[in-house]
C-alpha cells in the first residue's frame, strides 16, 4: 500500500473474479449525469423494522415499540475491529428486542453509528413528515429489561439541521458527518459531533470547490481506515461519480486518491471495510439502473 500526495498515489480497485458488471460500461470521466429521481423508502434500521402477524402486532410495531436483532456472537458494540468467532458457538438467530420509550419516527436515508454500546440514529427523510434533523440513541444490551429510546438534545453554533442520504462515519468519541440533502439542496459542510457533549461543530467547508477537498454529494459510501475516513462515489451535482478521498482525521486534511481500475460511476450502493480492503457492491449506475458488481478497494 502506498499513499502521498495525490500524484503519487497508487491505491488500486480491483473487480473481484465471478462476478460481471451490469450492462453498462464505464467511459474515462469521474462525473456522470445522472437521472434519478429519489423515492423515500424504508429504514434500514427503526422500530418499523420487526416482523409481525395480526392487525394487534402490526399496530404494536406502528407504534414504535420493537426493533429487531440477530444474535450471532457479535463483537463488542462500538468495536470497529475484526473480531474471531466460534461458528460452532454462534447462535445465528433473530429475536425480537423489547424496547420502550418514545421509538423514532418512520424513516429511511438516515445515518447511524454505533459508541460505547448505544446505536445513535440521525436525521433521514419520510414521505409525510419530510426530512428529519432528530437524533435519537438506544443502548444494546440484549440482557437489560429496560433498554429505552430517549432523543439526543443536540448542542452546536452550527448544526446540519434536516437532512438525508448523508454518512456518519466514528473515530473515537467522534463522529464525522459528510454529504447529505434536503430536499435536492446539498450540504455543503463537513461535520463533527461529540457524543460526549452532544455537540456539532464545522470541520470543514466544501462550498469552495478549490480542488483540494471533495465535491459535496450524497449517497456515497464512507468508512473508517485507521485513522482516515475512506469517501467513494455518490452523486455529486446531478452526476455519478467514481472519485476516491481520504479525510485524515488526525490531520483535518483532504487527500484526493487517484486509483487504478477504477469502478464505474455509481451510487446508492452497499459497502464495508475488512482490514486494509474497502468492499462495494452494486448500487445505480449512470442511467439508474441496478448494478451487481463487486469491488475491492486497497486502501
Amino acid at each position: 500500500k502506498k499513499t502521498g500526495s495525490a500524484q503519487n498515489n497508487e491505491n488500486n480497485g480491483t473487480k473481484l473474479d465471478g462476478v460481471k458488471a451490469a450492462d453498462q460500461e464505464s467511459d474515462s470521466h469521474a462525473l456522470q449525469p445522472d437521472t434519478k429521481q429519489k423515492e423515500p423508502g424504508q429504514p434500514g434500521v427503526s422500530a418499523e423494522g420487526a416482523k409481525v402477524s395480526g392487525k394487534e402486532e402490526a399496530k404494536k410495531v406502528a407504534a414504535g415499540s420493537h426493533l429487531q436483532v440477530s444474535h450471532k456472537d457479535s463483537p463488542k458494540y462500538g468495536d470497529d475491529r475484526e473480531q474471531d468467532f466460534d461458528e460452532e458457538e454462534s447462535n445465528k438467530n433473530w429475536s425480537e428486542y423489547r424496547v420502550s420509550g418514545k421509538a423514532p419516527t418512520r424513516r429511511g436515508y438516515h445515518a447511524s453509528f454505533i459508541h460505547d454500546n448505544y446505536l445513535y440514529v440521525h436525521g433521514g427523510h419520510d414521505i409525510r413528515e419530510g426530512t428529519l434533523d432528530t437524533m435519537h440513541r438506544i443502548h444494546l444490551e440484549p440482557s437489560s429489561n429496560d433498554n429505552e429510546w430517549e432523543q439526543i438534545s443536540q448542542r452546536g453554533m452550527q448544526k446540519p439541521g434536516c437532512i438525508s442520504y448523508h454518512t456518519l462515519t466514528r473515530h473515537g468519541d467522534q463522529a464525522f458527518l459528510f454529504g447529505g440533502s434536503d430536499l435536492g439542496i446539498d450540504n455543503s459542510k463537513m461535520f463533527s459531533f461529540d457524543i460526549e457533549n452532544c455537540e456539532w461543530k464545522v470541520i470543514s467547508d466544501l462550498s469552495n470547490e478549490t480542488g483540494d477537498q471533495p465535491i459535496t454529494r450524497d449517497e456515497h459510501s464512507a468508512v473508517l481506515w485507521n485513522d482516515t475516513i475512506v469517501i467513494f462515489g455518490g452523486n455529486v451535482k446531478g452526476f455519478k461519480s467514481n472519485d476516491v478521498w481520504f479525510y485524515h482525521v488526525n490531520e483535518n486534511k483532504w487527500e484526493e486518491v487517484k486509483a487504478d481500475n477504477s469502478p464505474p460511476e455509481r451510487s446508492n450502493h452497499a459497502y464495508t471495510i475488512s482490514g486494509d480492503k474497502m468492499y462495494i457492491f452494486g448500487g445505480k449506475d449512470i442511467e439508474n439502473n441496478k448494478l451487481k458488481d463487486l469491488w475491492c478497494f486497497d486502501c
